[in-house]
């Protein structure tokens, strides 16, 4: 049986790097998993099984136009930031009627980590609420992926060293530490990021490719990362353990 796991995120580039992320932790998980056989396995999808992702910003039209009308409290208490928005993307994915196993839901932080709260509010009351994964990048994913970034090269290495200077703290292992503000600023995870490696997206993508699970999760225990990688764990990969191994 394939696992249907829904995504919420706001870009592209965010469904790649979550869901690469999600299989390596699948198929270091299962030994019976690879990553040539993973479709057979899991899928991912948007709103509708049609789409591999729902954007963020899609999701207010489209819960008008199903005629939602959303309520902004939780438990009797007023909705912390997101938790509409996260109210509205479950409700959204509930009523597509096709099998559902799985909810991602994806988003920056953009330094508000109250962000995390809000979503709780609207998880615990959905029918999803056992089987959804946060992955909230602080502040933002470009931050993920900085963590992941090793030197491949005298050019990279000297390229980290000048940044390191620069900062005054070193952007890979303090990632943290980077502001979510205008890409040209020098303290910008998106600038960073591009400096290091010159803005090659395939090189961007070895970050979080092949870097080990272990090194991407003790860089990332500021930035949510370990948290994500936690939370694959403990919601994805038991869905597809109990499945039988194949011949």
């Amino acid at each position: 049986m394939t696992v249907s796991i829904a995504v919420v995120c706001e870009a592209p580039a965010d469904q790649r790097t979550s869901c690469e992320l999600a299989d390596r932790v699948l198929c270091a998980q299962i030994d019976w998993i690879e990553p040539e056989t993973l479709d057979a396995f899991r899928c991912w999808r948007g709103a509708d099984s049609n789409s591999p992702y729902l954007l963020w910003r899609d999701v207010a039209r489209k819960a008008r136009a199903s005629g939602f009308r959303v309520s902004g409290h939780f438990n009797g208490q007023p909705g912390e930031l997101d938790a509409k928005a996260t109210r509205r993307a479950l409700l959204l994915l509930q009523s597509e009627g096709r099998p559902l196993d799985a909810v991602i839901l994806l988003r920056d932080d953009d330094g508000k980590t109250q962000r995390r709260n809000g979503m709780r509010q609207a998880i615990d009351e959905s029918i999803f609420k056992d089987v959804v994964v946060v992955g909230l990048a602080h502040s933002m994913r470009e931050c993920w992926v900085l963590a992941g970034f090793s030197p491949g090269d005298p050019r990279e290495e000297n390229v980290l060293k000048r940044l390191k200077t620069e900062l005054g703290f070193d952007p890979v292992t303090g990632a943290d530490r980077l502001t979510q503000s205008h890409p040209s600023d020098p303290r910008s995870p998106k600038r960073a990021l591009s400096v290091l490696t010159d803005g090659d997206h395939d090189r961007q993508a070895e970050c979080w490719q092949q870097t080990d699970l272990a090194v991407l999760s003790a860089r990332g225990e500021g930035i949510g990362l370990a948290d994500y990688l936690r939370e694959v764990r403990r919601v994805l990969v038991p869905l597809l353990r109990p499945g039988p191994a194949p011949a």
